[in-house]
């Protein structure tokens, strides 16, 4: 009895609708192999989240609309903020609903569920936007290393973001110097230097934030391939 090849039919349809997302090469190369579903039901919860917000942050402007034709107030601003969530919240919708059909065709058809978890390699691939050496990384095997490498990578981000606020805050120290010798008063200067500190450090706080929650997560992921980094840990010694 003649075997037929398995039906590829679920698997290509779901390739297509992923190559319409913003992917980084790494993710494309998934598209090739068995961490498709993986890929797509990563990509899937992410644009759920965003969506949820989007959603939350286009009730917010309805409300402000609102209130705003209510007390006969300014709501022009207000409405074209909604209009805007409105209509990006429809287009992610109908981009994440095509994808969910594509991933549940796909996992009907092959058994597998898109959950499975994968490699360190493959997760990293998934939920990381990786830099050359941790591209190189990965096409040598070697995914502990690239591991570690984005976890330096974040930590160096944080101490530059650091140097930068500094630079920022004394920067504007410059102002209060002026003020004692120009037209406006010191008072001028200390809110401009009062000013560029309070953004230097929001921004300092965000980067900072962001790096932090990249290092847990690929910690996480480190945890989760303990064989993978017993294997690196056995061939540094």
């Amino acid at each position: 009895m003649e075997i037929e090849p398995p039906d590829t039919h679920a698997r290509d349809a779901l390739a297509r609708t992923l190559k319409r997302f913003s992917l980084t090469y790494e993710q494309h190369q998934l598209l090739h192999g068995d961490g498709i579903g993986l890929l797509a039901t990563q990509l899937v919860v992410k644009r759920t989240r965003f969506t949820l917000f989007l959603a939350l942050l286009a009730a917010t402007f309805a409300i402000l609309v609102a209130r705003g034709m209510i007390s006969a107030g300014p709501y022009t601003l207000w409405a074209i903020c909604f209009a805007i969530c409105v209509f990006w919240l429809w287009r992610r919708h109908v981009k994440t609903t095509a994808l969910r059909i594509a991933l549940v065709a796909y996992v009907a058809e092959n058994g597998e569920k898109g959950s499975i978890p994968g490699t360190l390699a493959d997760d990293l691939r998934i939920g990381f936007n990786l830099q050359y050496d941790e591209h190189q990384s990965l096409r040598s095997g070697d995914a502990v290393l690239a591991a570690d490498r984005i976890i330096r990578r974040c930590k160096a981000n944080s101490r530059k973001a650091v140097r930068g606020g500094v630079f920022l805050s004394l920067f504007g120290l410059l102002w209060i110097v002026s003020s004692l010798f120009s037209g406006p008063s010191v008072l001028w200067g200390v809110s401009v230097w009062a000013s560029l500190s309070l953004l230097a450090m929001i921004c300092v706080i965000a980067i900072t934030v962001n790096d932090r929650a990249t290092i847990a997560r690929v910690e996480k992921l480190l945890r989760d391939h303990e064989s993978d980094a017993d294997l690196l840990a056995r061939r540094r010694r």
